[in-house]
């Protein structure tokens, strides 16, 4: 009679392969190519407010006149106060002066590199006819433009992104040279 071959047991070998498999995935995510690795925090840094002893005195704050059947604006000095940001006194200052959105104010400025983020409440996302929204648009970007050495803005709303100001889109951030 033949003697039969003992079978071996293939468990331990499936159990090595598993194993170099599973390393062999590790060392490829931890080594492999750039796009593969996980990005660093990618949280935008936000630059504090200037000290209150650089601050300066004065604000420059845009005021809208019609010459001409035209909106122009002339920037006028309001004192600044002091330990508060003199971009969030202009708007705040320009968007009383207007009478178009009543209810609009400024509820944080903060920096991020070249771009002021800009967070206010009951402005966005409404109707207020073509020339007030230009007149708004426009008004905004100044007082930014004339306080801050900043080159672009991102609207928020309540600390979420705005959509509209008025018919006009603002979702990414807006060139501070887009003014009119």
């Amino acid at each position: 009679m033949p003697r039969r071959k003992k079978r071996t047991n293939p468990t331990p070998y499936i159990v090595g392969v598993c194993i170099l498999g599973v390393a062999g995935l590790a060392w490829y995510v931890r080594n492999g190519p750039d796009e593969m690795k996980k990005p660093a925090d990618t949280a935008p840094i936000m630059t504090p407010q200037p000290p209150p002893d650089s601050a300066p005195k004065t604000v420059q704050v845009p005021v809208p006149k019609e010459v001409s059947g035209k909106v122009v604006f002339e920037m006028q000095d309001k004192p600044a106060t002091p330990g508060e940001d003199p971009v969030k006194i202009a708007v705040s200052d320009f968007l009383r002066s207007t009478n178009i959105a009543k209810n609009a104010r400024v509820l944080s400025v903060k920096y991020d590199g070249d771009n002021l983020i800009l967070d206010t409440t009951n402005l966005f996302n409404r109707g207020y006819g073509g020339d007030d929204e230009s007149t708004l648009f426009n008004g905004i970007l100044r007082a930014v433009a004339g306080n801050s050495k900043v080159k672009t803005v991102t609207f928020l709303s309540d600390g979420k992104p705005a959509d509209y100001l008025g018919n006009r889109e603002i979702t990414a951030p807006i060139n501070i040279r887009d003014i009119k």
